[in-house]
């Protein structure tokens, strides 16, 4: 059931019609290279004696310097934060391996990838779905609170194995091509659901759960229960990965309620670490 699930989103957001549907796609062949967000001016200010301060050069090191040679117009603070997300590399390649998998921040990306045959030592039955125990119950909680308010969300996939990924991307790359396949899913290891952490949710009554006006209601609760949205479409230059409405990562209460104050992404906040 799980996996008829997320082959079926698979499908629909290559389609260009399901939740989130692939707004990234309007803008593909720059989602490697970070935000391009546009710079003050850097010539200096001129000084009353007619005299130019001299603005001091970022320090960079040899792999930040390439990068920022590659994109002048990217401040020093952002490319700190795309090679520190690894947008330099092609997706997969020399890719970082995380230091603490079971950490509930963990950060897993498509240049960022769990330990190899790492499977979660706390999973748990959750509604049909595995989770691991800090997001299960987190999930139950937010579950009753929404139910209370009249808002009936269920589960729709949980935890995902490795070998379950592997079948996954496969299918995807088969049936809609490498680059398609990569902005919905990502290989075993590099794919959220992996962690145990996340969650797909489904509103009862309700095909796009993201078009219903209880949704903002859904995203308030689930911030503070833990949860944050993992892929917007405002991200998708970081996060090289399409907007998923109904995808759910576990933080923790703390760090979701920092990301929404500051407005930071996870891929912003981790980038900045």
């Amino acid at each position: 059931m799980r996996k008829t699930f997320v082959w079926i989103v698979i499908g629909l957001m290559v389609l260009g019609i399901g939740a989130g549907a692939f707004q990234a796609f309007r803008g593909l062949s720059g989602q490697q290279t970070g935000v391009n967000t546009a710079l003050s001016d850097t010539t200096g200010d001129t000084l009353e004696n007619g005299s130019a301060e001299t603005e001091e050069k970022p320090a960079y090191n040899t792999r930040e310097q390439v990068y920022a040679n590659a994109h002048p117009d990217f401040s020093e603070s952002e490319v700190k934060r795309d090679i520190r997300l690894g947008l330099d590399k092609p997706l997969y390649e020399e890719a970082g391996t995380v230091s603490d998998p079971d950490a509930v921040d963990v950060f897993v990306s498509k240049h960022w990838q769990l330990p190899d045959g790492y499977i979660p030592a706390d999973l748990t039955d959750m509604q049909g779905v595995r989770l691991r125990e800090p997001a299960a119950r987190a999930w139950e909680a937010l579950q009753s609170d929404l139910s209370e308010a009249g808002i009936p969300v269920y589960l729709q996939s949980g935890w995902i194995s490795a070998d379950e990924t592997e079948s996954l991307y496969s299918q995807a790359v088969e049936e809609y091509g490498q680059e398609r396949a990569d902005l919905v899913f990502a290989r075993p290891g590099f794919f959220d659901s992996n962690t145990g952490l996340s969650v797909d949710f489904g509103l009862e009554g309700v095909e796009d759960p993201a078009t219903d006006s209880r949704y903002p209601q859904i995203v308030d609760a689930a911030i503070r229960h833990g949860f944050i949205v993992r892929y917007k479409a405002d991200n998708e230059a970081l996060s090289q990965t399409a907007a998923m409405p109904v995808h759910l990562r576990y933080v923790g209460p703390k760090l979701a309620q920092e990301l929404t104050e500051t407005g930071q992404s996870f891929d912003e906040y981790y980038g900045t670490q």
